[in-house]
């Protein structure tokens, strides 16, 4: 996984959105039993799944936006959501207000998540 910044490849410009772009590299391979562990034949990692802290520790309202999913000239950078025993390597497009300490992922209705400082130091 790597976590940076990321400027806009589409023209044009499709303006500032909540206003620090950042990239999420994924590799990620699914089991062949995905719909048992998770109730669904597809899993996604969509920004809107994505929680960002601010450096006061609170939590921002969003990290997604319609802008920055749309500035990227060639969407086949993107990953794409995932049925059983599939791999697949692309990005996840944030758009934080500031910038944040860390980032949060976690599946709807599971338990675990996880969370990574940023910038990583």
């Amino acid at each position: 996984m790597e976590i940076k910044p990321f400027e806009c490849t589409r023209e044009p410009n499709f303006g500032p959105g909540n206003g620090h772009r950042i990239a999420v590299t994924i590799d990620v391979e699914t089991g062949k039993d995905l719909s048992e562990q998770t109730g669904s034949d597809l899993v996604s990692f969509n920004a809107e799944l994505w929680k960002g802290y601010a450096e006061d520790g609170k939590r921002m309202n969003t990290v997604s936006s319609d802008k920055v999913y749309n500035c990227v000239d060639d969407r086949s950078v993107l990953l794409p959501d995932l049925g059983p025993a599939e791999k697949a390597t692309g990005i996840v497009l944030l758009d934080c207000p500031s910038v944040p300490t860390s980032l949060a992922f976690s599946f709807p209705q599971q338990g675990n998540s996880w969370e990574w400082e940023y910038p990583a130091q």
